[in-house]
């Protein structure tokens, strides 16, 4: 598009790694330009299952599963990294989680077969009853480009002491930004309900100067 817009003040809510893909003028600082090029996305796949009955409940479990995903056969990959209870407030049972990046290539039916046949392995055969399997590869997403959330590649952890640095009149406020919940939408959230106070004040400093 043509369209050109004007404003004093920018903020960007997005991932670091698509921020290293947009022109800046005045160019952005070193350490600010170089964590941008050393921010990768997770390589993980979300999955979702959904049952008729919170089974784990009845028996006394919470859903929540941690785990390598590596057994003592070599090459052996367990597809799921961890999983928690996603029962929605209306009693809908489920269990979310993430699945290993090793497992890209496989079609959805092979992992939607692996993950429950995983789940079987810490909740028993419960977790083979009649169930809906739904997954989103977010490896997929152009504005993104992976879960759950952009990291710092190995040697460039000094540059992310200017990851909530302003740039001119542009504030950063992705959830790689946040100072609590990082990694979630809760982060965003609560990173630009800062940098809005953060403005305001400004505005209403601004008034009390010129009076």
């Amino acid at each position: 598009s043509s369209q050109r817009l004007e404003c004093k003040r920018l903020v960007l809510a997005i991932p670091p790694n698509q921020c290293g893909h947009l022109e800046f003028s005045p160019p952005l600082g070193y350490l600010k330009r170089r964590l941008y090029d050393n921010m990768t996305p997770g390589h993980l796949i979300k999955f979702i299952v959904t049952y008729k009955s919170a089974f784990w409940r009845e028996d006394g479990k919470s859903g929540e599963i941690i785990s390598a995903g590596r057994t003592t056969i070599p090459g052996q990959i367990l597809p799921i990294v961890c999983s928690y209870d996603a029962t929605t407030s209306n009693g809908s049972p489920a269990i979310v989680g993430f699945i290993h990046a090793e497992l890209h290539d496989w079609t959805v039916n092979e992992r939607c077969n692996a993950v429950v046949k995983d789940l079987v392995r810490f909740f028993g055969t419960k977790a083979l009853s009649e169930f809906a399997y739904e997954e989103k590869n977010w490896n997929k997403e152009p504005f993104n480009g992976g879960c759950p959330v952009d990291y710092v590649t190995p040697g460039n952890m000094d540059a992310f002491m200017a990851i909530r640095d302003m740039h001119y009149g542009v504030h950063f406020a992705g959830t790689e930004t946040a100072v609590v919940w990082m990694g979630y939408m809760s982060g965003t959230f609560f990173s630009n309900i800062s940098i809005t106070i953060s403005l305001e004040q400004g505005k209403y400093l601004s008034r009390c100067m010129m009076h």
